[in-house]
């Protein structure tokens, strides 16, 4: 005797956009630089 078994389940997901990040103006290095501060802020908070 084979048993049948079923089953179901519901499930809701919200997806929340990734927020936009804006890291300020381009920037250049030289390669012998030995630090180097970054800074960056979300967009629209």
């Amino acid at each position: 005797m084979q048993m049948e078994c079923t089953n179901s389940d519901t499930m809701y997901i919200d997806v929340i956009s990734p927020a936009s990040i804006n890291a300020g103006a381009d920037l250049s290095v030289c390669e012998d630089a030995n630090t180097v501060q970054l800074n960056g802020t979300p967009a629209g908070w």
